[in-house]
């Protein structure tokens, strides 16, 4: 196996995470400003008994909202195939581990879906499953003798994103403080996470 495929299938799974990440944080930005302006364009609508001088605006924060939407679902997937071929080019304990992973993130966006259709515990447990599943996987990667050294790095500080995430999910629940404290965490989590990947794409399999 060369080098060149183990860039080439780990640079999909750092753009993945590039892509799903960034469309997620503009997402979660446009998508309260496109109902904020949707409102507004028909309650201006149903008072001057006409179309709206806002709907312009409105029709362009929706069609951002879902772009954004579509980048978010792309990268999932990139980040999904990425990771199922990653897990080929591994062997043995290596490929378990990218399995785990892989299935992991599977489980969590399962969970992330049946949380938003039907709401309750299923999803929540299903999204914990997915977690311990994939800091099981990342466990491992970053303890292998036969991963390449700085592969062992990268998956060290995906490991580290997980618990920051982990931690900052906890301290959540501190009233006040927790919500801020948490965002601070993911920020730091999420750079950690694409720096991982980027050692282990840069790390040349021996």
């Amino acid at each position: 196996m060369s080098s060149t495929t183990w860039f080439d299938i780990t640079k999909k799974i750092f753009l993945g995470v590039l892509l799903y990440s960034v469309a997620n944080v503009l997402y979660s930005i446009f998508d309260p400003i496109s109902s904020l302006t949707s409102f507004a364009s028909s309650a201006d609508s149903f008072i001057s008994g006409g179309s709206s001088k806002l709907s312009g605006i409105a029709a362009v924060f929706d069609i951002l909202t879902y772009i954004f939407l579509i980048g978010i679902v792309v990268g999932y997937a990139l980040f999904l195939l990425g990771l199922t071929n990653f897990s080929k080019i591994l062997e043995g304990s290596d490929r378990n581990a990218a399995e785990s992973v892989r299935n992991g993130a599977l489980v969590m966006i399962i969970g992330a879906i049946v949380d938003v259709l039907i709401s309750g515990f299923v999803g929540i447990i299903l999204y914990i499953v997915g977690f311990i599943l994939m800091m099981l996987g990342y466990s491992k990667l970053k303890n292998s003798p036969t991963f390449p050294e700085k592969a062992r790095n990268g998956a060290s500080k995906l490991f580290t994103a997980m618990l920051l995430s982990l931690v900052g999910a906890i301290l959540w629940l501190i009233p006040i403080v927790g919500g801020f404290i948490n965002a601070i965490l993911g920020l730091i989590a999420f750079f950690f996470i694409l720096s991982g990947w980027a050692t282990i794409r840069d790390a040349e399999k021996q």
